[in-house]
């Protein structure tokens, strides 16, 4: 069986992780943070008070994703994010 490697390039440096690799990073619930901010949505009626959560889920997202890949020597503009 061949080892399922995604391979993440940097100008300078080309690090494999393996799909442990990743999967071990998973277990720590990288988006917990920001699905935090979502259930607090409902402790609030004020929609503005609504808006200021939903802005800072948005923020926090690239904190977990920057939190996620931390370690891995990364060009974060070639990191690309899809379905699979």
């Amino acid at each position: 069986m061949q080892k399922e490697v995604i391979q993440l390039k940097n100008l300078t440096a080309t690090y494999q992780a393996t799909a442990a690799d990743v999967d071990r990073r998973l277990l720590i619930q990288p988006y917990s943070k920001v699905i935090q901010k979502l259930q607090a949505i409902k402790n609030f009626e004020d929609p503005l008070k609504k808006l200021k959560v939903i802005k800072e889920m948005r923020d926090l997202v690239s904190v977990c994703i920057n939190e996620f890949w931390n370690g891995i020597d990364v060009d974060y503009e070639k990191l690309v994010l899809d379905a699979d």
